[in-house]
């Protein structure tokens, strides 16, 4: 007698099940949250991210240092998205919304590349103008307080800072490297002093009054120097011609 060897129906069915069961686990492996596939996506997302960053930071840099060196080598921002977005390291969404000056995120960085601009470099690129108002942060400074025998006024008088005055642009200084703001009140004497009979503002007096008046207002307005303000001073004639001249033309 002769048996026919094969597979019972049993055990295809079983063989069927298993396979199924390794595909299952095979397409997970690959494609799953924690997947090969999915892990290297992270991984070049990762590494694209990286590289844009660090093509931007130093694009900044060689700008910064451009600026240094009164060179003007390094290529315009337009001009540093349109290569990354041919060497496809960003999409034309992540391009149309850095060039706006928006943020984009790749991997886990964070990306923008607006510039920050000094108020002088706004001042000369036309962002300002004579006579805008700027966000001047007003500092907290001790009172200051002249003595009769300074001003040749009868008492002494203390002065401290306004948190309401308002600070306007005046146009850049002598040498072209700093902006010259103007308050927008006039100095006061402190509140305790300013009774309804008397001028609130500084008095002097005779000979002492003539001869101090520019170095007791220079010393009056220190109260408004922080750590952005070169100094603080009075405002001097120079400065007013020096700005008409420059806002006609």
């Amino acid at each position: 007698m002769k048996r026919n060897k094969g597979i019972t129906l049993i055990a295809l069915v079983i063989t069927i099940i298993v396979l199924l069961i390794l595909a299952a686990v095979s397409i997970a492996t690959l494609t799953g949250e924690n997947g090969i596939l999915t892990q290297a996506n992270k991984a070049k997302e990762e590494t694209r991210g990286a590289n844009v960053d660090e093509t931007i930071q130093l694009w900044k840099i060689e700008k910064e240092s451009g600026k240094l060196t009164e060179t003007s080598a390094s290529k315009s921002k337009d001009e540093l998205l349109k290569e990354l977005k041919e060497q496809k390291l960003i999409t034309s969404e992540e391009f149309e919304k850095l060039t706006n000056g928006e943020e984009v995120t790749i991997g886990s960085k964070t990306i923008s590349i607006e510039e920050v601009k000094t108020i002088v470099e706004a001042f000369r690129d036309g962002d300002i103008q004579i006579g805008d108002y700027v966000n001047y942060k007003n500092p907290s400074s001790e009172p200051v307080t002249v003595k009769p025998e300074q001003t040749g006024y009868s008492k002494s008088q203390t002065y401290e800072v306004d948190d309401n005055t308002t600070w306007r642009v005046l146009g850049l200084d002598e040498e072209g490297d700093n902006l010259l703001l103007i308050s927008g009140s006039p100095l006061k004497r402190s509140k305790e002093e300013n009774i309804e009979t008397e001028n609130p503002y500084l008095a002097l007096g005779g000979a002492e009054g003539w001869y101090n008046g520019k170095d007791i207002l220079d010393e009056i307005c220190g109260i408004y120097k922080n750590d952005l303000a070169q100094e603080a001073r009075s405002m001097k004639i120079e400065d007013v011609t020096r700005a008409l001249r420059n806002n006609n033309k």
